[in-house]
């Protein structure tokens, strides 16, 4: 009010420049309202920018606000009325009697009806300005019939409830509130349980008011006539006989005659508004029925009810199989499509989803003994559509590794019935095996999911599920370069041969119809919408720095490490130790330019495959290129030995498999992979000392790779200087814990209360000894290597390498 009363006088330096005398002249500047709605809507400000600390805060101060609201001392008509009254009152004082009214301009009177307000609803805000919630307490306007305290109600988030209007104080003004913390608050480290007082951190934050009776603005036809034409035009009015009779409101204003107090307000809300309202309310109640846990019991009971009976029946064209309505194949068929459609549609959107683990071993019963089934799945989800929406732009990790789960066991079954024509085309192009016709399916979308998706692990694990089935699986890959396929979307807009891929899809079948629950078109136009803005940021983001990183393509690089150990060796003649199966397919030209660029690309590809998965598909396509290719040998080891130099020894793990798999591959390369390899990875070793993790990684890999190759461990015996500096430094580090008190300064009071836990002293403790304890062992291990007493155990498997098939039991501890 003291805003919109007093307002701000404008003066010496600060005055007004009038424009029509040409200077500055002192002036009150002020803020009225001119025109009241009939719906206000007040924002309180709850939030504000400290430019102190550069931080956005909340206020949480009280802030009372009426029920019923007169808004007339905020009114430019009330500000005109108290002038002209005081001017008036002072001009009566001069003269010392009366002397009439001032002249001016006539104000227009409004009924008191004008002003008057009444809150029907707030919206709260819950939380600090960063992050929170917001709900709304809002009246019904219509049941007139109840009482008008009892029709208020809380709407939170898709929680209706009754609201106690006499609490909203409590609710809504913000302010302190009393807190009473205890022990198992954390504060019995500080004296025990007592009452303290805290802001609210909920609060009103919009407040909507709406006037008791409404006004609307009269329309005019015409032309506005002037004051005098108005005067002489206006019917004479019968002299006012009650002074204390109600203002009429102005000529422009028309009174309704419907009040809130009557009789509710019937508002026109268009045609389109409606519809959605409509639509939404259609949608909500739909999903109510269908994500119920009633209707999941319904269906799981209806699908998993008898027995599957196995159906062996295999046709390149599923409508070929013809069953009749009434037979056991076609009811068995229908039933599993029913059971596999409400699994994609609505178990598998469900928030708990609790039936996918009830109904995963009817699934996989389902997909083992049907033949059609899995035909019927690998066709439905064959489009851009089903891949877009189950794999590559799915959120929800649980629904894309059940989708990756349902195609390795459908593909298992297909196997044997599609094995001899895997490779085999149509005379239109497209792939004759169902799995072969999905595989492009996913290729042709690959250029789509860098620019869509955060996270596209399971959609490269199909592919390893693919070239793991059999060498004919892994020669279909290659035939259809995805070698090349794959590398070109990992290098993306640094890709040195853009022009061999972008834009060539692959032939492939699509049913005419979707086969699977797809989002309708409206929801899709949405969520496309929605994720635009996101994704225009992804577009022109290479896909080697998405925040998955290499967790996201980990099994991309598992694949490639895969199928191309069926290939035969770029260099050299014979066969590689590397290779796998018998095929020996030579790899396409294309392919070979991305998997040998030049030599920064190379360092691209290492870092990404970081994980301990991802590097080792890296490792092992790098290795088949790199047997009896001096060359590219020759650029692996500078890129290698310079991320020693340069890296830390976070991101060393990738370089150290890498090098150690160069290291045992028995090419004509030894002198650049060990001698001169060797000798640069001493310097480094020294250079780094004054770095105590990258130097200790740094020995335990020399250590390591000399246990298991005889001609390191000759170098490190013949470089006796150097492993006995290495000693020394390892020496001295583990010096440097035997001196230090790891319990200075920690609490010796458990991490939990009521726990087992152990005391953070003795943590640190433990921590300490083990430390020691690694040293000292690896101490002991050079020692021995200098004094040639070390076993053999060249053979011996290392957890860096692929892990064998063995039969495992639980409990089991295997280091993998």
């Amino acid at each position: 009010r003291r805003v919109h009363g007093q307002g701000e006088m404008l003066e010496g330096d600060n005055a007004y420049f009038c424009n029509e005398c040409q200077k500055k002249v002192s002036t009150l500047k002020r803020v009225s309202i001119k025109k009241l709605p009939n719906h206000l809507i007040l924002v309180l400000k709850r939030f504000e920018f400290d430019f102190d600390t550069m931080q956005k805060n909340k206020i949480n101060d009280y802030c009372e606000f009426p029920s019923r609201l007169n808004m007339e001392p905020y009114t430019q008509n009330y500000l005109r009325k108290r002038e002209k009254a005081q001017a008036e009152a002072e001009a009566e004082e001069k003269a010392g009697g009366d002397i009439g009214k001032v002249n001016g301009e006539e104000e227009e009177e409004y009924p008191s009806e004008y002003y008057d307000y009444k809150l029907t609803g707030c919206v709260i805000h819950m939380g600090v300005a960063d992050s929170g919630h917001y709900y709304s307490f809002i009246q019904d306007r219509e049941n007139l019939d109840i009482a008008e305290d009892k029709r208020w109600y809380e709407f939170n988030d898709t929680i209706v409830t009754p609201f106690d209007i006499a609490t909203l104080g409590n609710e809504a003004f913000g302010g302190e509130e009393k807190w009473r913390y205890s022990h198992d608050e954390g504060r019995g480290f500080y004296g025990g349980a007592g009452t303290s007082f805290r802001e609210k951190i909920k609060n009103a934050y919009l407040l909507f008011y709406e006037r008791v009776v409404h006004f609307e603005e009269k329309q005019t036809t015409g032309a506005t006539k002037s004051g005098e034409e108005a005067k002489e035009s206006a019917p004479e009015e019968a002299p006012n006989q009650n002074s204390n009779s109600v203002a009429k409101p102005p000529q422009h204003l028309v009174r309704i005659d419907s009040s809130i107090a009557k009789e509710p307000v019937r508002y026109n809300i268009p045609e389109e508004f409606r519809r959605e309202i409509e639509h939404d309310n259609q949608r909500y109640h739909l999903s109510r029925i269908l994500f119920s846990r009633q209707y999941f019991q319904f269906m799981t009971d209806l699908i998993t009810t008898g027995d599957l009976i196995p159906n062996q029946d295999y046709a390149e064209d599923l409508s070929a199989l013809n069953y009749d309505i009434n037979s056991v194949q076609y009811l068995q068929l229908e039933k599993i499509k029913a059971g596999l459609m409400f699994l994609l549609t609505n178990v598998i959107r469900e928030k708990e989803r609790h039936s996918i683990f009830e109904m995963l071993p009817w699934v996989k019963t389902a997909l083992k003994t049907n033949v059609p089934a899995c035909i019927w799945l690998i066709n439905g989800l064959t489009s851009d559509l089903s891949i877009r929406e189950f794999l590559t732009e799915c959120p929800v990790g649980d629904m894309r590794r059940f989708v990756a789960g349902v195609i390795e066991a459908a593909f298992q079954t297909l196997l044997p019935y599609e094995l001899a024509f895997l490779n085999e085309e149509l005379p239109d192009g497209r792939p004759r095996a169902h799995m072969s016709n999905l595989m492009n399916a996913m290729l042709s979308n690959l250029a789509n999911i860098k620019t869509t998706s955060s996270d596209y692990l399971e959609f490269f694990k199909i592919f390893h599920y693919f070239a793991n089935l059999h060498e004919t699986a892994a020669a279909y890959l290659l035939r259809q370069r995805t070698v090349g396929r794959f590398l070109d979307f990992f290098y993306d807009n640094y890709s040195p041969y853009k022009d061999l891929f972008r834009g060539k899809k692959l032939e492939y079948y699509t049913p005419a119809e979707p086969l699977l629950g797809y989002l309708i078109e409206e929801k899709k136009s949405a969520f496309r919408t929605a994720l635009e803005k996101y994704l225009q940021m992804r577009r022109d983001k290479p896909a080697y720095e998405g925040s998955s990183g290499s967790d996201a393509r980990m099994f991309m690089w598992l694949t490639l490490g895969k199928i191309v150990g069926y290939c035969r060796p770029l260099k050299g003649t014979g066969r590689s130790p590397l290779q796998v199966g018998n095929l020996n397919v030579e790899l396409a030209r294309e392919d070979i330019y991305l998997l040998m660029p030049s030599a920064n690309y190379v360092t691209m590809a290492i870092e990404d495959a970081r994980s301990k998965i991802g590097s080792r598909g890296l490792t092992a396509m790098y290795s088949f290129v790199a047997w009896e290719n001096k060359d590219f040998t020759t650029v692996l080891m500078k890129e290698i030995m310079q991320s020693f130099k340069v890296k830390e020894h976070k991101v060393f793990k990738p370089f150290l498999r890498l090098y150690k798999k160069l290291i045992y591959l028995n090419d004509g390369l030894a002198n650049i992979k060990i001698n001169e390899g060797i000798a640069e990875f001493t310097k480094i070793i020294s250079a780094n000392s004054k770095y105590p993790d990258d130097c200790e990684a740094l020995i335990t890999f020399l250590i390591k790779v000399a246990t298991n190759n005889e001609r390191v461990r000759t170098l490190v015996q013949e470089n006796r200087e150097h492993t006995e500096w290495m000693i020394d430094w390892l020496t001295k580090k583990m010096a440097s814990y035997a001196q230090y008190n790891p319990t200075e300064g920690i609490s010796q009071t458990p991490i939990k209360k009521g726990t087992v836990g152990i005391p953070l002293h003795r943590m640190a403790q433990d921590t300490n000894r083990k430390a020691r304890h690694r040293l000292k062992k690896k101490i002991l291990l050079l020692e021995r290597i200098l004094d040639d007493v070390l076993e053999n155990e060249e053979n011996a498997w290392d957890s860096d390498d692929d892990m064998g098939k063995f039969d495992f039991h639980v409990g089991d501890k295997v280091d993998y």
